[in-house]
């Protein structure tokens, strides 16, 4: 039964793949997504930079299907007319197909264009005095540091645009 099962499973594996292949798109289609929706949603674009753990990567059409890690930091779309749109994302995952289709999911998603700087350096030290006064160990000192950790990449990224 199971040799039966392995040659099914390969058989529509081989399909799939025919499918895949033909459906392969012309150009790169981003979406980016957060849990209650998506930010951007199948737009045909040039190219996407996100903050791959292994530093910023730039993903083009006809690229090696991945899946990345992300860290906190900017994904930076160019669009089609040359223009670009830059998301600041606390991490997340990125998916890229072998149909030219790539999706960031990530927890949350913000428009740099609607980042407050001074709101980020009057948070990072709210958040800074709170990692200065926990407990080593604690809850609250694990809390604080990822937060304060976010907090100093949105304000380093913020810096390099």
């Amino acid at each position: 039964m199971s040799a039966v099962r392995s040659v099914a499973a390969s058989g529509s594996r081989r399909w799939l793949s025919a499918a895949a292949a033909d459906a392969k798109n012309d150009e790169l289609v981003f979406t980016l997504s957060v849990p209650s929706r998506s930010l951007v949603n199948n737009r045909t674009v040039k190219r996407v930079t996100v903050p791959a753990a292994e530093g910023e990567l730039g993903l083009e059409k006809d690229g090696p299907a991945s899946l990345l890690e992300l860290r906190p930091g900017i994904v930076d779309v160019l669009n089609e007319d040359d223009s670009s749109d830059k998301w600041f994302i606390p991490g997340g995952f990125a998916f890229y197909n072998p149909d030219n289709t790539l999706a960031v999911s990530t927890p949350e998603g913000v428009s740099v264009d609607e980042i407050d700087e001074d709101a980020i350096k009057t948070e990072l030290n709210q958040w800074q005095a709170k990692l200065a006064s926990a407990e080593t160990g604690s809850k609250e000192e694990a809390e604080a540091t990822i937060v304060v950790d976010m907090y100093r990449e949105l304000q380093a990224s913020m810096g390099r645009l």
